[in-house]
């Protein structure tokens, strides 16, 4: 057995709010973007489909359907020399291709999530016994798994380890699929990214643990009714059965276990933190009490689930007020996004005892930053709004008068000759 089994439930997760504001009954429909979809022909009419697509004010994701891997790999070959720098998702299974382009605020959860890395890779190091790890940031770079399966995240958090072992120079082993990925819904549909994140998650070889969900009302406008929200999931998986949950990593040699820092503790250890019904510093008007969600996606099929193990939890709602009706666009201010050591290591089975596991610390990943990036972006997109429509509505200034006709002048010379000389 792993050390799961005395952590404390971090795993804690809170009921939609969407189920108490009727702003944001169904988020699903409200964050769609236009979709665009065919069935591949020829290599040459995609990429024509794909132009046309692309010239479009706010193209949404496209799907290209029955596109057999031969010309799959020529599409992805063309679009690369037209340096287009699309985002996909390459399904060989069911010969699809999911297609979007990134917009500035589809990219900013991403960036929230690399700004942490040197923080969780401080705090990783602290309790990690084997080996040293470090945090690389995949941000979207393309992942390919065993079934041929292609896809881009839009953040890949890998791990990897440097271990010294009892003879011999210093290793370093780094885990083959990102440990933790992160996936927009603004520029793709929330299906899209809901859908990659399980294919992450089930087709790794279970090295990924943990899928972060950003979630944000499509189309910005000039009406202040933007909100977001986050999540997490997690394999659909018994919570009992932690072999199952924390496989082990593949490390075949022998090496002794890292002296951990004497004196230095992580900002949260195990002993410091207790469930609370309410999530710390939330308002009470719209905190949601913290019990275990229990939604799985897909809802249907007899195949691999993930569950929501956190969420969502409302970012941003314009319009929101506190209990003292005092409105709000951040209705939960101070809020943090928990996951744990075991979200990104793994216990070494070399050294697997009570006695030598690793403390089950709470990563608490402050989430105010991310809000304020966000807000900055959405209040970008609509000063250009505004700026465009002045633009477009402002009335054309009335065409200038021509210009008078010259007077006509006589010949100068004649004109001298006109003037009559006096005798002095």
């Amino acid at each position: 057995m792993l050390a799961t089994t005395n952590r404390p439930e971090f795993a804690l997760a809170t009921k939609s709010i969407f189920e108490q504001e009727p702003g944001l009954e169904n988020p699903q429909e409200t964050t769609s973007s236009p979709h665009r979809r065919w069935n591949h022909s020829t290599v040459e009419q995609d990429l024509e489909n794909i132009r046309s697509w692309l010239s479009t004010e706010a193209p949404g994701s496209l799907e290209i359907n029955c596109i057999a891997e031969a010309q799959f790999t020529e599409l992805e070959d063309r679009i690369n020399q037209e340096d287009l720098r699309l985002r996909y998702d390459w399904d060989p299974e069911n010969q699809r291709l999911s297609l979007f382009m990134a917009s500035p605020l589809h990219e900013v959860p991403g960036g929230w999530m690399g700004s942490l890395l040197e923080w969780l890779q401080r705090e990783l190091r602290l309790v990690c016994r084997c080996g040293t790890p470090s945090l690389i940031n995949g941000c979207s770079g393309i992942v390919e798994y065993p079934n041929g399966r292609r896809m881009a995240p839009d953040t890949g958090i890998f791990v990897q380890y440097a271990i010294q072992p009892e003879i011999g120079p210093e290793i370093r082993v780094i885990v083959p699929f990102p440990r933790v990925v992160l996936e927009t819904a603004f520029s793709q549909s929330l299906e899209d990214a809901r859908r990659k994140i399980h294919a992450h998650l089930h087709l790794s070889d279970e090295h990924t643990h943990v899928g972060i969900l950003c979630n944000m009302k499509k189309p910005v406008t000039c009406e202040e009714d933007f909100w977001a929200t986050i999540e997490v999931w997690t394999r659909d998986i018994d919570e009992n059965n932690t072999d199952d949950q924390l496989p082990y990593e593949v490390i075949d040699f022998k090496h002794e276990q890292r002296k951990l820092e004497e004196g230095v503790e992580p900002v949260i250890n195990s002993g410091e933190y207790s469930p609370s019904p309410t999530l710390a510093g939330s308002d009470p008007d719209v905190t949601l009490t913290a019990e275990t969600d229990g939604v799985t996606w897909p809802e249907s099929g007899d195949g691999k689930k993930m569950r929501r193990r956190w969420g969502p939890v409302v970012l941003i709602k314009e319009g929101a007020k506190t209990s003292r009706g005092v409105p709000a666009d951040d209705p939960r201010p101070g809020d943090t996004l928990p996951l744990n050591v075991y979200d990104f290591l793994r216990v070494c089975r070399e050294h697997d005892g009570p006695g030598m596991w690793m403390d089950p610390n709470e990563l608490l990943l402050p989430l105010d930053s991310l809000k304020e990036k966000i807000m900055d972006m959405v209040l970008f997109n609509r000063e250009s709004i505004r700026k465009k429509s002045q633009k477009t509505s402002a009335q054309p200034l009335p065409p200038p008068p021509p210009p008078s006709a010259p007077t006509k002048r006589g010949n100068p010379f004649k004109e001298m000759r006109s003037f009559k000389r006096s005798k002095e």
